[in-house]
């Protein structure tokens, strides 16, 4: 359940601070941060800006054509250093033994850690990093696919001919 004064001491702020505000919570999402962990950090004491509630921004964001460009594009920014984690995770492999044992949980660990964000790419840019899907038909034994006209079509269309002609 939200909080009934969620968001409500930002409404106050003047144009110019909120501006900055945005800036700076767009940069963060440019640098890999979620909205939400930005925008929480106000209740865990750890926002020094006095950020608003996420519910806020995005009403910010709606409201606000440049706004919702700067953030679409910080969040496009995210995508690539997202992607630029899983390469880091995956070329990094401290830990990955342990005297002198393969730690398989640390392994699958790391594997879940870029799985998760190979997932979450495919949904925020499909067009980029999304699994490219392609398909192909083919008739009977891969040949080219075969067609007939429906002998119901036929007959539908021949009696319309035959009722114009009359």
């Amino acid at each position: 359940m939200a909080n009934a004064t969620e968001g409500t001491h930002m409404k106050r702020l003047p144009k110019g601070k909120r501006a900055e505000i945005a800036n700076a919570i767009c940069e963060r999402i440019a640098k890999g941060e979620s909205l939400r962990s930005i925008c929480e950090g106000e209740r865990s004491g750890d926002n020094l800006y006095g950020y608003p509630a996420e519910g806020t921004f995005r009403g910010w964001v709606r409201k606000d054509d440049a706004l919702n460009t700067q953030y679409t594009r910080a969040c496009e920014d995210r995508a690539d250093v997202i992607f630029e984690q899983c390469l880091s995770i995956a070329d990094n492999n401290e830990g990955d033994e342990h005297e002198g044992e393969h730690d398989h949980d640390h392994i699958n660990r790391m594997r879940l850690r870029i799985d998760t964000r190979k997932w979450m790419l495919g949904k925020m840019r499909p067009g980029k990093y999304g699994e490219r899907v392609r398909q192909e038909i083919t008739g009977k034994d891969g040949g080219p696919i075969e067609t007939s006209p429906s002998t119901k079509l036929t007959d539908f269309l021949s009696g319309i001919a035959s009722r114009k002609t009359s």
